[in-house]
């Protein structure tokens, strides 16, 4: 791309925070770094993507297939494996989608990536499935918070994109889930904000989450 344009040019990926045992490392190498790492001196800045974490623990047997190693297997009731609207095993909520709100991910993978890579880097999506809008405000808060948190320590962010504004199809899961900030009738071609918009709005008119934080203390703990 670069022999065709003098503009900056970047990769955005599906990043997703890792815990667990020993075998977290080995997880985030593979499932983190391997692509970025054979791109990184071609690319002018990073696109996160992120909703959630997985948590892992070593599997016996070892996997071996194509040159990768698969040392680890991910738990249950953490990250993306949970039971929709329930607590996940650490205490925090999740979605309808059954995806774990866990914004020091966010805080984690970006601060590692910055560090690792050296470069800007966007929140290009970052969002959850919520049709009663119950849970994005907390989401939306915590993570933003986790941002700005980063922002004040020096960390070279640029921006930080939604997913989603409004209701979407969702790839295998249809209309059945709804990411938006504002709610789609779509027999009604109706669009109505969602409380989670006027929060939004409120957070880009003050340029800092402080006002809300107080929030993120009740009734979950999101805000380490």
């Amino acid at each position: 791309m670069k022999e065709y344009t003098h503009r900056p040019i970047g990769v955005i990926y599906a990043f997703h925070w890792i815990d667990g045992d020993g075998s977290a490392d080995e997880a985030n190498n593979l499932l983190n770094w391997y692509f970025v790492d054979a791109v990184k001196d071609k690319i002018d800045f990073i696109g996160i993507n992120y909703y959630t974490r997985s948590f892992v623990e070593r599997r016996e047997p070892i996997l071996k297939a194509g040159g990768f190693t698969i040392s680890w297997k991910s738990l249950s009731g953490y990250g993306f494996a949970c039971k929709p609207n329930t607590l996940s095993k650490a205490g925090l909520p999740v979605s309808d989608a059954g995806w774990e709100i866990y914004p020091k991910g966010l805080y984690n993978i970006t601060k590692a990536i910055c560090e690792r890579y050296k470069k800007p880097v966007y929140i290009t999506e970052n969002g959850i499935a919520d049709n009663k809008d119950l849970l994005r405000p907390y989401y939306l808060l915590s993570h933003l918070a986790a941002i700005e948190r980063l922002l004040e320590e020096g960390y070279d962010i640029r921006g930080y994109l939604h997913w989603s504004l409004t209701d979407n199809y969702e790839w295998a899961k249809g209309f059945s889930l709804r990411f938006g900030l504002v709610h789609v009738d779509y027999d009604k071609k109706l669009f109505t904000p969602r409380p989670s918009f006027f929060l939004f709005r409120e957070i880009i008119r003050n340029r800092t989450t402080n006002r809300f934080n107080a929030f993120l203390k009740v009734p979950f703990d999101l805000l380490e």
